[in-house]
């Protein structure tokens, strides 16, 4: 178990961290933005607690931006995957990806980045569908 969970840490550090650099560099200025509107002045006014205020009203709306970065970073998450799974010679679809491009392989080749194509547009999907439960003006499917 300890072997495995030594040849684990490097390459899980390494796609863990840039996910997780990169949501916490849009949430720190999108949380600074956000404290100074009116509705959370609004809020602390009203007598709620600083942890309420920051909770139910300041991070909901500062975490649109994130969302809309997390895509971004999840997308260079799986991108990154490939370089990862090359570099560390882990089987998955990145090493099947590079093995296939060195060896000319097409139609290995049209599949892999099929499906990677079709995990980014559902990852977009998702996130659409998320904007709608973090900001109620935002809504799903309708005309304005």
């Amino acid at each position: 178990m300890t072997n495995i969970l030594h040849h684990i840490a490097l390459p899980l550090f390494s796609i863990a961290f840039v996910g997780w650099v990169g949501a916490m560099l849009v949430m720190r200025p999108s949380m600074n933005n956000v404290t100074g509107e009116d509705y959370v002045f609004l809020a602390r006014a009203k007598g709620l607690s600083e942890r309420t205020v920051m909770m139910k009203h300041a991070a909901r709306n500062a975490l649109i931006p994130v969302a809309t970065q997390a895509i971004v970073g999840l997308a260079f998450l799986i991108d990154g995957s490939v370089l990862i799974e090359s570099v560390f010679s882990w089987p998955g679809i990145g090493k099947l990806l590079v093995g296939a491009v060195l060896e000319q392989d097409y139609p290995v080749t049209q599949a892999a980045f099929f499906i990677l194509a079709v995990l980014i547009i559902v990852m977009r999907l998702v996130t659409d569908i998320a904007y709608t439960y973090l900001d109620p003006r935002i809504k799903f499917g309708e005309n304005s």
